[in-house]
């Protein structure tokens, strides 16, 4: 007997499961990968196999877009001593040392007072 991989309430499986894997492989091969009524479709909810045919059936993105983890951002390492590292432009600025602006993680890549 086949088995549905979404579960009852048309709510997404955890990220990673052997259930979230089947229903992305039932999404790839069905019909419902392009239609507008993926987020609420009742047939999709209760199908094994692929759907290849719907009377219900629009072409479009999804009414409300399936979101998915796709992986975690590891948490920032910390300076050592307290010491704020350097990115971007403040990697080299003569101003660095005595420099009040912010500095966000990402760097700064445009600065007026760089030298």
């Amino acid at each position: 007997m086949l088995r549905n991989p979404l579960p009852a309430g048309n709510a997404l499986p955890a990220v990673g499961t052997a259930e979230q894997e089947a229903l992305e492989a039932l999404l790839r091969d069905s019909l419902c990968t392009n239609c507008r009524h993926q987020s609420a479709c009742s047939f999709l909810a209760k199908t094994p196999v692929p759907i290849v045919s719907c009377e219900l059936y629009e072409c479009g993105p999804p009414e409300a877009p399936r979101l998915r983890v796709l992986r975690t951002a590891p948490a920032p390492a910390a300076a050592p001593d307290g010491a704020e590292a350097a990115s971007g432009l403040c990697v080299n600025c003569e101003n660095r040392s005595d420099c009040r602006l912010p500095r966000p993680a990402g760097g700064v890549w445009s600065c007026e007072e760089y030298r």
